[in-house]
């Protein structure tokens, strides 16, 4: 059996033997037989985590699977991990796990993924549920907040800011460092009130020195969110759940 991930990602994968058993499959549209899925829950609680980085020179994210499942104690079955900004996510069940790009022309989309999946449940139990033949229940998603103040470790799980800075005791939060999303949106905060500044730079009259005034004050107030980006975040709608599942949106949240 050859797989790759075109093929999942459009679902016209075809499963010549159980992924489990490597028994021959009646139904070859499906990765499992009529055993095995006896054998399974027909439902799985799922928790969604934000894998994504703020630095665009540091893109991986460092984590430890025990973190977030001590976290959650017993109470989800299957983790499922998004990065939105590299287009990678992974299942993990039990132990095992399943990665994959969802955009097109990333390198190792068209290798042949058969070793990968043969005997992973991670995989089998990501796919029933994508393609609605196992039910599933999001029991957490985290936050949109954790990308741009991710520089390499995973800071969650977390639902929102005020859960991330109660988990570390932290009274403010700050961006991933000075090349990522979050030095972005500064930067261009900055670059729009200096602008602003230098076109009524040339003038005396009081309309010029009220809108003068604001535009150094609200330049100066800027520098604030390198040591907390809490108000940015409110400017710019972090902080808000993921919206991904796999390779389509969360329509389902």
């Amino acid at each position: 059996m050859n797989m790759n991930y075109e093929e999942l990602k459009l679902g016209n994968a075809s499963f010549e033997t159980c992924v489990l058993c490597n028994r021959k499959l009646k139904d070859t549209s499906v990765p499992l037989g009529t055993e095995c899925r006896k054998k399974l829950k027909k439902t799985y609680r799922v928790a969604i985590l934000n894998m994504g980085t703020g630095c665009y020179e540091a893109p991986n994210v460092h984590y430890r699977e025990s973190d977030f499942v001590d976290y959650f104690g017993g109470g989800v079955d299957l983790f499922l991990l998004v990065d939105t900004g590299s287009h990678w996510g992974m299942t993990i069940l039990d132990g095992q796990s399943f990665g994959w790009f969802s955009l097109d022309g990333v390198e190792d989309t068209d290798g042949d993924l058969s070793d990968q999946i043969q005997g992973n449940k991670a995989f089998a139990v990501g796919w029933m549920i994508d393609k609605g033949h196992f039910e599933h229940e999001v029991v957490h998603t985290d936050s949109n907040i954790l990308r741009p103040i991710t520089h390499s470790t995973y800071l969650g799980p977390a639902k929102n800011l005020d859960e991330v800075k109660a988990r570390w005791a932290a009274e403010g939060v700050t961006p991933s460092c000075g090349c990522g999303m979050a030095a972005e949106a500064i930067g261009d905060r900055e670059a729009f009130y200096e602008d602003e500044i230098d076109k009524w730079a040339v003038g005396e009259t009081a309309l010029h020195e009220i809108i003068r005034g604001q535009a150094e004050q609200a330049l100066s107030s800027v520098e604030k969110y390198w040591s907390d980006i809490t108000e940015l975040s409110s400017e710019e709608g972090w902080d808000t759940p993921l919206t991904e599942w796999m390779w389509s949106d969360l329509s389902f949240v």
